[in-house]
């Protein structure tokens, strides 16, 4: 979000590499790094031409609803 990634926006290079019929799994170990270090991506927005972004590494917190709030 702090980047100014859309949903939608497609992954095409990561640092260089193309991203193309890579697995989920491939792109995660590709974008997961120590927090603070830098990773290039190449980012593809609809019809518009392509474009690069450095993306600082941090720490992302997942947070889930309690199941007793669910009901």
């Amino acid at each position: 979000d702090r980047a100014g990634l859309q949903s939608g926006d497609k992954i095409i290079k990561i640092n260089g590499e193309s991203a193309y019929k890579i697995s989920t799994e491939e792109v995660i170990k590709k974008l997961r790094g120590e927090k603070g270090t830098a990773v290039n991506v190449h980012i593809l927005r609809g019809q518009s031409e392509p474009f690069e972004i450095t993306l600082i590494r941090d720490k992302i917190p997942i947070k889930s609803v309690i199941a007793y709030f669910l009901i």
